[in-house]
């Protein structure tokens, strides 16, 4: 009985790192945290950067402005405060099918009111 729970051990050990660490969820986590420091710069500077590298860099935490596959994650934002988060997938081009495809986190910076909003809508 002993040698079936190693080997689900194993097969456990194995399957984790493909699926929390995939390429796709690292894009996703390091777009939430530009995400966050980018609300943080508007709500601090009043303004919106003008592109990533002016986000301030903050020891001890997540900071690549970089996809999951080590290319530039694209910044683009509006005069209404509408920012767009972008990579192109696994083959750096847009659209794309599967790991090809665009992944796109877009959030608005300020409230209804205009108000510069300092964390994610939803966030408790």
């Amino acid at each position: 009985m002993d040698c079936y729970y190693f080997i689900y051990f194993l097969a456990c050990i194995d399957f984790i790192p493909y699926r929390y660490n995939s390429t796709e969820n690292v894009t996703y986590t390091r777009m939430t945290r530009i995400e966050y420091k980018i609300l943080e710069f508007g709500w601090s500077q009043h303004r919106l950067p003008r592109d990533l590298a002016e986000l301030p860099v903050r020891n001890g935490f997540m900071d690549k402005l970089i996809d999951g596959w080590e290319r530039s994650i694209q910044y683009l934002s509006n005069d209404n405060g509408v920012v767009v988060l972008k990579s192109f997938g696994a083959d750096g081009l847009p659209g794309g099918t599967g790991n090809d495809s665009d992944i796109e986190r877009s959030f608005s910076t300020k409230d209804t009111n205009g108000n510069w909003v300092r964390q994610p809508v939803g966030y408790r």
